[in-house]
């Protein structure tokens, strides 16, 4: 009985408080200006640590550090005046190797010299691979749209590049 009681003088205590009444308002268009101060570290949303593929005295830096670029872009290129030769020669080599199976074959040569010049050939078009790559190599283009240099651009055999975040500029 005294269990019944205070549940029912509790139920009559809860009831009798008010509840709040809804409050009515009208809806309008406007600007709302806000500020928000937030601390933390903002990070690229892409970064490529690049290198140039071979050794040689940076010549042109035509991205100054901090400097937009496109992806594409020449970030920096090695004074290689020794690669184009080496790339006409190797071509010159390519060139000859093909002559001589050509004459060897024409005069009759036996299946041993013509094997032998088909190796030759083969050596001549992997050193023309080479030069090609090594003359790529002397050139550091952006990978993709960011934010170039690293601050030593004198010494730029390595270089940071950092993208826009969110592809935003």
């Amino acid at each position: 009985m005294v269990v019944l009681s205070v549940a029912l003088a509790s139920w009559v205590w809860s009831g009798s408080q008010s509840v709040a009444a809804p409050r009515l308002a009208t809806a309008s268009l406007g600007t709302i200006r806000q500020t928000v101060t937030a601390t933390g570290t903002i990070e690229p949303a892409q970064q490529s640590n690049l290198s140039f593929g071979i050794n040689g005295q940076v010549t042109a830096v035509p991205a100054a550090v901090g400097e937009s670029v496109q992806a594409g872009e020449t970030l920096a290129t090695l004074g290689a005046a020794s690669l184009p030769s080496q790339l006409a020669q190797a071509h010159a080599a390519v060139a000859s190797a093909v002559a001589k199976i050509a004459a060897d074959r024409a005069a009759g040569a036996s299946a041993a010299q013509v094997n032998a010049d088909n190796a030759a050939l083969a050596s001549a078009n992997a050193q023309l691979a080479v030069a090609q790559q090594n003359l790529s190599k002397a050139t550091l283009t952006a990978p993709f749209a960011g934010v170039g240099g690293n601050g030593r651009q004198p010494e730029l055999r390595d270089c940071h590049l950092s993208g826009h975040p969110r592809g935003h500029r």
